[in-house]
């Protein structure tokens, strides 16, 4: 889901909540996004934007009701962080969506507004990145500490745990595929995720479906997993 140990404090994060949840998944969502005001407070990252997404499947009466509750539910749970530098921003432009794209102009406006005034900084140059030690490797999640003559771009180290995965997947696709429905993996971490993502996603465009509707049969999927308890044991950054 998230390459959480490649953050820096120049990183931004967008929160993305659906208008169209339900109250478990809404408390749900709330639960994540502190867990993200957790991450970024450890990283020192400074902003993060939070959208209503699916405003288009409600007509303006009732989408204003739903807006309006949400934005005081988030509000009041992002007060909670107020003794810490972190700038959050609340987009609720009317209509927003992802799937239809409106409002994402307005959303885009704001980030580079929010950016721009941002103090300037010099990006280090290829050598000086190597001579320094590689911060990321520093976070438990990730890979070993290497030295400053060993250094691996976070590129890198991202293709070295995919095949050190396809190294260590001792499955055909039909046994992953078949354990996954019943809930039955051995494990649920970040590279199982993004496999299952990827097969659900595979499949979807074969069938014609745009990535939307690959979204939602995954979200299913997630759901059905979470009632049988899957994810109890798991890493956190994949439930």
């Amino acid at each position: 889901m998230r390459a959480l140990c490649y953050a820096t404090p120049e990183s931004i994060v967008f929160f993305v909540h659906d208008c169209d949840a339900d109250e478990e998944r809404t408390e749900e969502s709330v639960r994540f996004m502190h867990y993200h005001m957790e991450w970024m407070i450890e990283k020192g990252v400074k902003n993060i934007w939070i959208l209503f997404n699916k405003q288009d499947q409600f007509s303006a009466e009732k989408r204003i009701d739903i807006i309006d509750h949400l934005r005081w539910r988030f509000t009041k749970e992002l007060s909670s962080y107020s003794e810490h530098d972190i700038e959050w921003r609340i987009m609720d432009q009317p209509g927003l969506s992802a799937k239809t794209g409106e409002n994402i102009g307005s959303v885009l406006d704001d980030v580079v507004k929010v950016l721009d005034a941002r103090p300037k900084r010099r990006s280090p140059s290829p050598k000086e990145l190597k001579s320094q030690p590689n911060e990321s490797t520093t976070d438990p999640s990730c890979s070993e500490a290497t030295s400053a003559g060993d250094y691996m771009s976070p590129n890198s180290q991202l293709q070295e745990k995919v095949e050190n995965y396809a190294r260590n997947f001792h499955m055909n696709e039909d046994s992953f595929w078949d354990m996954f429905l019943k809930g039955d993996l051995e494990r649920w971490d970040h590279p199982t995720y993004l496999h299952a993502a990827y097969k659900i996603l595979a499949d979807a465009l074969k069938r014609g479906d745009d990535i939307w509707e690959a979204a939602e049969d995954f979200m299913e999927h997630l759901q059905r997993l979470r009632q049988k308890d899957m994810f109890k044991e798991c890493n956190t950054d994949n439930r």
